[in-house]
């Protein structure tokens, strides 16, 4: 983010424009009390149109319909698959990854470090951590230490919703230009939860690689993921690497008191409602449509009504949710046919005819129908190997049953 580029977000007291420079969002910015999330949709449009590479991640559906006219809109269908493969910097993924699903559903730092132990296996393979990869490889965790399967791997499996649709590199394709990126109506709100924590390390895990991120990062109801939590309970690595990513970040949350306050006070600048100004202003008292912002770095602040602008929406790009599933037969045909059949060579075996990347989503989508589960094999004098195994329900797909 270089050059003069100002960032025009309304009016002054006495009629002058207010605008922010980019480096003020690169230290980060917390836009807070009734109003955020409405404000979010202005810094949006308005970080677009000074030109700077601006990414939404709407978790409600709000700022689509308001500012996806102006800008590429995607949904879940887009880029679910791309989001949990670690295709680059994998294991580093897989930790951000870890920290991801422990965020968005409250895990406790032993569950988080299970997950991430058994992430950093898939990553091993460059696959797909997936709730329903996840979810086997976690119950076969709970088997072996003597736990009952139904702990950490059924809320996995009750994940199951967020399926592997969308091509491979889908989420570097979205970050080369300004895009909204939405994430509600995925069956519910942990699900919506926890595929915006997912593309967030994602996100991360490509910028660390040293690929191009974008300028500015907007999150709406910050609340809903980065929640208030006991500190013991979870590692917060994904909140602290996105706190300080070399990029614009703007978190967004009407309910304060729910927001982690690990952000809001790493941030260097605050955009405070009038409501919230007010209940602790000795001075000057905000009306109602006014929001001040303060920067915490120079100990300054300024009182502004945002400006208006016409919302436009458009519908979110076209992806197939039923993806091409030709290749299922042949990678169940392999499985049934191979003794101790793991994802890495089946994709090893049919990846000359059709495609690894092919194969990799045929066994992904078989997981998440569950046609096929991992089970871990003990090996005698070696490590223990992940087997897919095909169900029940798989064995009446290659039979050609109903």
């Amino acid at each position: 983010m270089n050059g003069p580029t100002e960032i025009w977000l309304g009016y002054k007291r006495l009629g002058d424009r207010f605008a922010v420079r980019p480096p003020v969002l690169t230290g980060g910015v917390a836009a807070l009390g009734e109003g955020a999330n409405n404000l979010a949709s202005l810094l949006a449009y308005a970080s677009n149109e000074a030109g700077l590479k601006t990414v939404m991640l709407d978790l409600d559906g709000q700022a689509s319909n308001r500012i996806s006219g102006y800008m590429p809109s995607y949904g879940l269908q887009d880029f679910s698959y791309d989001s949990m493969l670690m295709d680059v910097n994998p294991s580093y993924h897989a930790q951000l990854l870890a920290s991801a699903y422990a965020c968005a559903m409250d895990l406790a730092m032993e569950q988080e470090t299970t997950v991430n132990m058994v992430a950093q296996s898939i990553a091993n393979e460059s696959g797909v951590a997936s709730p329903s990869a996840l979810g086997d490889m976690l119950g076969n965790e709970d088997e072996e230490r003597g736990r009952p399967s139904a702990k950490l791997g059924a809320r996995f499996h009750a994940l199951r919703q967020l399926n592997d649709v969308g091509e491979a590199g889908m989420v570097k394709r979205i970050l080369e230009k300004s895009a909204v990126v939405g994430f509600e109506n995925h069956g519910s709100p942990e699900a919506s939860e926890v595929a915006c924590a997912l593309f967030i390390a994602k996100l991360l895990a490509l910028t660390a690689a040293g690929e191009a991120g974008p300028d500015v990062v907007i999150l709406t109801k910050a609340n809903a993921l980065f929640r208030t939590r006991p500190i013991f309970r979870q590692s917060q690595r994904l909140l602290a690497t996105f706190v300080g990513a070399p990029f614009g970040k703007v978190v967004c949350s009407e309910s304060v008191y729910a927001l982690d306050q690990g952000f809001a006070k790493t941030s260097y600048s605050r955009i405070l409602s009038s409501a919230l100004w007010n209940e602790e202003a000795e001075g000057v008292l905000l009306t109602p449509n006014m929001f001040m912002f303060v920067n915490g770095a120079f100990g300054l602040s300024e009182t502004f009504i945002p400006r208006e602008f016409e919302f436009r929406s458009a519908k979110s790009s076209e992806a197939s949710e039923n993806p091409d599933s030709s290749a299922d037969g042949e990678v169940l045909e392999a499985i049934a046919s191979s003794t101790n059949a793991t994802r890495e060579s089946i994709s090893a075996y049919l990846a000359p005819e059709l495609g690894h990347d092919t194969v990799t989503r045929a066994i992904d989508r078989l997981q998440a129908k569950g046609a096929i589960v991992i089970v871990t094999k003990s090996m005698k004098g070696a490590a223990p190997i992940h087997v897919l195994t095909i169900t029940t329900a798989g064995r009446k797909i290659l039979e050609g049953k109903p």
